[in-house]
């Protein structure tokens, strides 16, 4: 059995402009609502910093953030 299709008259569906785009509504709401800091450190602090967040069941961003808030609260 031999099935020709033909493409004539094929109407395509004209493209939709999308109206909400997730990806820049994150980014803009992260940059109005989050500090994002950069820190460099030596590469051997790696392992040791995995294996302490790793004892005490955070994220590493959890972990991180208490550490800099306990760090504030014992210097005021």
């Amino acid at each position: 059995i031999s099935i020709t299709i033909e493409n004539k008259g094929v109407k395509h569906m004209p493209k939709i402009e999308k109206t909400f785009d997730q990806a820049e509504y994150t980014k803009k709401f992260q940059k109005e609502n989050y500090y994002r800091l950069n820190v460099v450190l030596p590469k051997d602090m790696r392992s040791v910093i995995d294996e302490a967040v790793a004892k005490s069941g955070m994220s590493k961003n959890a972990f991180i953030r208490e550490a800099i808030e306990e760090k504030i609260e014992s210097i005021k």
